[in-house]
């Protein structure tokens, strides 16, 4: 079978590091630098981001989600761990 060519997206590499960080710093550097609102717009939103993540955070860590929250336990339908173990491992 003749299969059109494609580009897969899954195997281009794309990688994170210090040159990508650099970049999206000195992106918001120069927006921030030619609106001058958006100045203001980082003053207040940065602290309620902050508070966000700390409160995410801490919820997290002293209470994790469990399986059940996500599923709740029906009588109707078969043992949730077990299709959750198989489908992890690839089986279905």
């Amino acid at each position: 079978m003749n299969r059109p060519p494609e580009i897969n997206m899954s195997r281009i590499a794309v990688g994170g590091g210090v040159g990508g960080a650099v970049f999206a710093i000195a992106c918001a550097c120069l927006f921030l630098v030619g609106v001058p609102a958006a100045r203001w717009l980082l003053i207040g939103s940065l602290p309620c981001g902050l508070l966000v993540a700390l409160l995410l955070f801490l919820r997290h860590k002293y209470k994790p989600v469990q399986l059940t929250e996500i599923l709740p336990p029906n009588t109707d339908t078969p043992d949730k761990t077990k299709f959750w173990n198989s489908h992890k491992n690839g089986m279905s």
